[in-house]
């Protein structure tokens, strides 16, 4: 069925459809449940890359302050997904690399 609508037909049906995406994913990231908190994270990490273009650096920062948010609820599960889809997954070593890249 999605394979029939054209782009022009998206931006007409779903204009604000990047602002809607973002919103759905922040929310989920604040959600009271841990279950939902941890499904968004891992959806996160296997749709939504922050190197990805998908979304504007302002978006990518809200998106980023709402996971660092998840950070003080000192859950090992979410603690890890949070540091792999900023960080990518650890080595061997159970290490993250952190390097900063210039632009």
């Amino acid at each position: 069925m999605l394979d029939n609508i054209q782009e022009d037909d998206l931006q007409i049906e779903y204009p604000n459809k990047s602002s809607l995406v973002l919103n759905a994913l922040i929310s989920g990231l604040e959600e009271d449940n841990n279950l939902v908190q941890k499904m968004c994270l891992d959806f996160l990490h296997s749709h939504f890359k922050l190197a990805s273009p998908l979304f504007s650096d302002k978006e990518k920062a809200t998106l980023v302050e709402a996971a660092l948010n998840l950070l003080m609820k000192k859950d090992q599960q979410i603690l890890r997904r949070v540091y792999t889809w900023l960080f990518g997954p650890p080595d061997m070593e159970n290490k993250y690399q952190v390097t900063e890249k210039n632009k």
